[in-house]
């Protein structure tokens, strides 16, 4: 993957990013935001963890999954590097056919369905955060919240990671935080995966792109960083 400045969002000191899946419809209704906090505690969640991050290449199979119904993500790899697989439910190739084959019947060829694709690959790239230079790695997947966290100690600092998809937002939420000192610097790198060309707005501190499959579906995608 390319680490082109044209695709990239530098990170400053602590700060949050957010990944959206970007609608063709101009007027939503405000969300719906619960009253009181809908969290099961920490001492009562079910809970998955891991003490080794996932390979890049087998995210499929060791990813941790994310998702609002709708938006959804498999996220792993390398602390330098954690990747997110974005993708989006409405995201699909195939279009509408009209046309009977001579039999009366559908065509049911191969290449007469369409399927869900990947949407995009965000890249949280942390210079010098590599597994083998960090101690207490930790990957936790809370199946009660939704919820994905990343821990590790580099130099008696403590770093944290928390995400997850807001349904409220329609987005993918990553916090990134630290205790004990330190900063945070890096940058978050987002691809298309269909040929898109990404294009960043520095002064909204957005990275974004959009494009139209063959059968019309328009789509796009966002990140943008806050400190």
């Amino acid at each position: 993957m390319s680490n082109g400045p044209s695709r990239r969002l530098v990170l400053g000191m602590g700060g949050a990013l957010a990944l959206s899946a970007l609608p063709v419809f101009t007027a939503h209704a405000a969300p719906n935001r619960p009253i009181s906090s809908p969290l099961v505690p920490a001492d009562r969640a079910t809970t998955l963890w891991y003490p080794e991050p996932a390979d890049e290449d087998l995210l499929i199979e060791q990813g941790l999954p994310l998702g609002n119904g709708r938006l959804g993500a498999i996220v792993g790899a390398d602390p330098s590097r954690e990747l997110f697989q974005v993708t989006d439910a409405s995201l699909w190739t195939g279009g509408a056919n009209t046309t009977l084959d001579s039999d009366g019947q559908f065509p049911y060829g191969r290449d007469d369905f369409g399927s869900l694709t990947l949407l995009a690959r965000v890249m949280l790239y942390m210079p010098d955060h590599e597994f083998s230079s960090v101690s207490d790695y930790r990957r936790t997947l809370d199946l009660s919240n939704g919820m994905v966290t990343t821990t590790y100690t580099k130099n008696k600092i403590r770093y944290v990671r928390e995400m997850f998809a807001s349904a409220p937002d329609d987005t993918i939420v990553v916090r990134l935080s630290q205790s004990g000192g330190g900063s945070l610097t890096g940058a978050v790198i987002l691809s298309g995966t269909h040929g898109e060309t990404t294009s960043v707005d520095k002064a909204r501190n957005l990275a974004s792109f959009s494009a139209a499959f063959g059968n019309k579906l328009r789509y796009a995608a966002a990140v943008t960083a806050a400190g």
